[in-house]
């Protein structure tokens, strides 16, 4: 299973994803994934982790040819202190 994760996460939660999942993530802190990004990784994902300024559409979704979980974290959350 493949997970696509459109902000960076902290360790500790990547460990447990990854004892489940593949996990592919947008590593940049001050930018969002961009549209054409998040489009060609959701159509290889499984699993879909975004925040709730992620635009996710009918078109997304309509590209999204493998989704089986869409998930929201209600902020984004950063390793920076």
């Amino acid at each position: 299973m493949r997970v696509y994760v459109t902000r960076r996460l902290p360790e500790g939660f990547l460990r447990s994803l990854a004892a489940v999942a593949e996990i592919g993530m947008w590593s940049e802190e001050a930018v969002p994934v961009p549209e054409a990004v998040l489009r060609g990784e959701v159509r290889r994902a499984d699993g879909l982790l975004v925040i709730l300024t992620d635009r996710v559409d009918r078109s997304l979704l309509d590209a999204a040819l493998r989704l089986r979980a869409l998930s929201t974290m209600p902020v984004a959350l950063t390793t920076s202190t």
